[in-house]
């Protein structure tokens, strides 16, 4: 269920990669800048977001400046 569709910047932050149980994963973590407003304020670590058929988690929701920008820190895990 989609809950809004706002405007957003990606930041690419990190990528890593493993081999767990013989299956490489590989971890990126993505922040999130987003215009705060009552919508974008009720996101909280329950919630996912969707970009380009990619599932992100959400790990943390930081406000910052004046209630004026969002910073929604997210991390997405693929298993190959």
């Amino acid at each position: 269920i989609t809950y809004k569709t706002v405007w957003a910047a990606m930041d690419n932050k990190s990528a890593s990669s493993a081999v767990l149980e013989e299956q490489e994963t590989s971890t990126h973590r993505v922040t999130w800048r987003v215009r705060s407003s009552t919508i974008t304020r009720a996101v909280t670590p329950k919630y996912r977001i969707s970009y380009g058929g990619d599932i992100y988690n959400i790990l943390a929701v930081k406000e910052v400046g004046r209630k004026s920008e969002l910073h929604l820190i997210t991390q997405r895990v693929v298993s190959e």
